[in-house]
């Protein structure tokens, strides 16, 4: 993509749609509510029927993107995809899309995977997709990505009500389980010991069984990813998403890498 040029950049998730607007090497990043009616399609699509009100609530989210981004006036407009979203939601985004702004418009789609890694300028990159408490992981290598060897780390929003505060409580709550977690761990206690000892004792043990789940659903993707040669990929580990803003988000993903991959570099865009 052509930053000289005015480009706008599309990504949608389960609460919120992300505007990207570039011009003249300045960029203006605009965020808009994803409605319950808009953001069930994202994995249900075959509720985009014409005139119900699925459709309707992503229409609306559309013609705002269409506001924000004033793609009247853009070169090129990017949509990224998820590999969790339905692949008929982007049909209908891109028909959308295409109909809805100049025919001198390049509109393309590019997965946000990718793109993250393009961001950040590298080739090759564990992609961590951050949305809404949900860990997607992406390995990138030269370019490509290695489909077979997405994985989802975790599911922290689980535990706490749709809300971009509660969740990045949840991070931070489950940061602090995973300290406590790792430091028993290096002590050589006995992991279901610890596990009963304070789970019986303390008012929220999922957090501690979802602090647990994540550490070692990171180091057995690692260990996949070195078994499949993708090393090169887990040098780098770049982190986006709806909450990567969020310092307990990069604190979290952080602290986990620091025990699994202590010498891979940490990028957030």
């Amino acid at each position: 993509m052509d930053f000289a040029e005015r480009a706008c950049v599309i990504d949608m998730g389960r609460s919120m749609m992300s505007v990207c607007v570039s011009s003249s090497g300045e960029v203006q990043r605009s965020h808009i509510a994803v409605s319950r009616d808009a953001a069930v399609t994202l994995t249900a699509a075959e509720l985009l029927v014409p005139g119900g009100r699925h459709s309707i609530a992503l229409d609306r989210l559309l013609e705002m993107a269409v506001t924000t981004g004033r793609l009247a006036t853009t070169t090129q407009v990017v949509v990224l995809s998820r590999s969790w979203v339905h692949p008929l939601f982007y049909t209908y985004v891109m028909r959308w899309l295409c109909a809805g702004v100049p025919s001198t418009t390049c509109v393309s789609q590019v997965p946000q995977a990718l793109f993250a890694a393009q961001c950040a300028g590298v080739k090759s990159a564990l992609v961590v997709q951050c949305d809404n408490g949900v860990l997607f992981t992406t390995p990138v290598l030269d370019g490509v990505i290695s489909s077979e060897l997405e994985s989802v780390w975790g599911d922290l929003g689980t535990f706490v009500t749709v809300g971009a505060p509660l969740v990045e409580d949840c991070f931070r709550e489950v940061g602090d389980r995973l300290i406590e977690f790792m430091q028993r761990k290096d002590q050589h206690a006995d992991r279901k010991g610890h596990s009963e000892a304070t789970c019986s004792g303390r008012p929220q043990p999922t957090l501690l069984t979802c602090a647990e789940d994540l550490f070692l659903a990171v180091e057995q993707h690692i260990a996949a990813c070195r078994k499949r040669e993708l090393r090169a990929c887990v040098e780098t580990v770049v982190l986006c998403g709806d909450d990567v803003i969020g310092p307990e988000a990069r604190q979290l993903i952080a602290l986990v890498l620091s025990a699994s991959l202590p010498d891979s570099l940490l990028m957030w865009i």
